[in-house]
């Protein structure tokens, strides 16, 4: 992504800025997830953590990258996706082993 685009702030004023950081967006002091990420030069990283950049201004960021490579736009619900069948005992006795 980084070598295709470049910092995606730069880039969209016309410049080739390098992108020296991934930046994960955050909703609700939480990151969104892997998929959920800008490339961006070291400044307009710090300016997303600063509020320089809302979530709003994020998100619309990563939809220009998506549509840049041609991946898909589609935002879903959560991050956290529901399994198809319930656990087995054992799944549950691991799980609750982990915590």
């Amino acid at each position: 992504m980084a070598d295709v685009i470049g910092c995606i702030f730069c880039g969209l004023k016309g410049d080739k800025g390098p992108c020296d950081v991934r930046h994960h967006i955050i909703s609700g002091n939480k990151r969104m997830g892997h998929w959920y990420t800008l490339p961006c030069c070291n400044p307009h990283h710090a300016d997303c953590h600063n509020g320089t950049f809302s979530h709003a201004v994020q998100i619309d960021r990563w939809l220009k990258v998506q549509h840049i490579l041609e991946l898909s736009d589609e935002l879903p619900k959560s991050k956290i996706f529901k399994r198809q069948y319930p656990l087995t005992e054992a799944e549950k006795l691991q799980t609750t082993e982990n915590v």
